[in-house]
């Protein structure tokens, strides 16, 4: 999942956005972000009904469904992460 602010959705955010044909508004003074599946794509045990969406004061709740190794960076840094398992 990709989660991005109004002035970081343009890299990762917008090339989702131009892939699912679906564009998010968000300036860069809205205290809002978009949030986005990085690989919407279904198979053949699961579908896609929650690919993309906007939060401004309000949450979102993510439940990690890997046996290990799931992790949470930030700015493709890997070496400054959270685990996510």
């Amino acid at each position: 999942m990709i989660v991005a602010s109004g002035t970081g959705a343009t890299g990762w955010a917008r090339s989702i956005m131009e892939t699912i044909g679906k564009q998010i508004a968000l300036t860069p003074q809205e205290h809002a972000v978009a949030y986005l599946v990085r690989e919407p794509f279904p198979s053949v045990s699961n579908g896609t009904s929650l690919r993309f969406g906007k939060l401004a004061n309000s949450g979102l709740s993510v439940t990690s469904r890997m046996n290990e190794g799931g992790v949470v960076f930030a700015d493709d840094i890997e070496q400054d992460f959270l685990g996510f398992d």
